[in-house]
Parts: C-alpha cells; sequence; structure tokens
C-alpha cells in the first residue's frame, strides 16, 4: 500500500486559532465548505503489545459515520485526526484486522478540539496538523468506500469522543483538495 501527499500549507503559529470558523484559507479565491455535515471517526481498540490503534467508522457507543453525508454537524468541536506517513510495515504480531481494515504504514495523533468549519480547505487541516505536531504531519484523508476501519501506530486522544477525518469524495466540512490527497490504496 502507498500513500499520496501533497505539501501541506503552513500556517503561522496560533493563525487558526486566532481567526474565526470559516475564515482560514490559503487560497485567492473565497473556497465555500463541500457540506454542513463532515466525517468523523471512532477509537475502536488499541493493542497493548504493539501500541498500534485501529480507528473506524463505528464507534463503541453504536454511532457510525457517514462519508457520503457527513455525520457531525461542522460547527460542532472534535479533534483532527493527523497522520504521519512514515511507510512502516505492520507489526508481524498484530493480529489480522479483516478485509475491512487499512494498514496505514505510519502514526496517528489528534489535536485539540476545534470545529470542523474552522478550515476553510483541506490544505489548511493539513496546515494544522502540520503546526500542531510538525513537519510531516497532514490530516487523515481517507477515500470514501473503501475501508471502514484503519490501524496506524499512535494515540487517538480521548478514546470517548469522535474525531474529524477528511475524505477524498465525500463529506468533508472544508473544500478538498483535487488531487495528491492522503488517501490509502
Amino acid at each position: 500500500m502507498t500513500m499520496k501527499f501533497t505539501m501541506p500549507v503552513l500556517c503561522v503559529a496560533g493563525l487558526v486559532l486566532a481567526m474565526s470558523p470559516g475564515s482560514v484559507h490559503s487560497e485567492t479565491r473565497q473556497p465555500q465548505p463541500s457540506a454542513e455535515r463532515g466525517t468523523t471517526l471512532a477509537y475502536k481498540h488499541r493493542d497493548p503489545v504493539t501500541a498500534v490503534s485501529t480507528i473506524g467508522c463505528e464507534g463503541g457507543d453504536g454511532e457510525r459515520c457517514d462519508p457520503y453525508r457527513g455525520d457531525t454537524a461542522c460547527s460542532q468541536a472534535r479533534p483532527l485526526i493527523c497522520f504521519n506517513d512514515m511507510e512502516v510495515p505492520a507489526p508481524r504480531s498484530l493480529p489480522p484486522g479483516g478485509e475491512n481494515t487499512i494498514w496505514l504504514g505510519g502514526v496517528i495523533a489528534t489535536t485539540p478540539e476545534v470545529t470542523g468549519n474552522a478550515f476553510a480547505t483541506a490544505q489548511d487541516a493539513h496546515g494544522y496538523c502540520e503546526q500542531q505536531f510538525g513537519p510531516g504531519w497532514q490530516a487523515l484523508s481517507i477515500e470514501s468506500g473503501r475501508a471502514v476501519n484503519f490501524r496506524a501506530y499512535g494515540f487517538f486522544g480521548d478514546d470517548e469522543q469522535r474525531a474529524w477525518v477528511d475524505v477524498s469524495g465525500g463529506a468533508t466540512c472544508w473544500v478538498p483538495v483535487d488531487d495528491g490527497e492522503t488517501t490509502p490504496e
């Protein structure tokens, strides 16, 4: 599996937090969010031996994501799932996850809570991840209809809360990038 990336737009420290929701953008035209509702994923499991977290569409409370219409109002504050692709193989001792589970090959982390409409574009969300965690970090972007569970090293943060994810070809609170998204193949 390979991952495709674009270079994130760098944000000045505090820019995303200092501006009102929906006003952060990196394009010269004023982009419009793709939906009033965005997609979120939930923490499912963390393997204590391998330190691999599994995140997915269905949470422990039975709520499911909706990558086509969105499952959460963009005005709600949630963490953003960030990803650093390290192109590492899955640990050999990791139990199989089934046909609907994808190994991401890197590390995930979640940001402090932010409203989904705080970002005008996917590039803004990528920049926020880089601002929070450093170079190489971007908002996790999944391709709608590809899988329901994702595995990577790292921590999800609050295992009771869902977190924003970018969906290529699906419901996001921001304008997606046309090409080069972080999409599992």
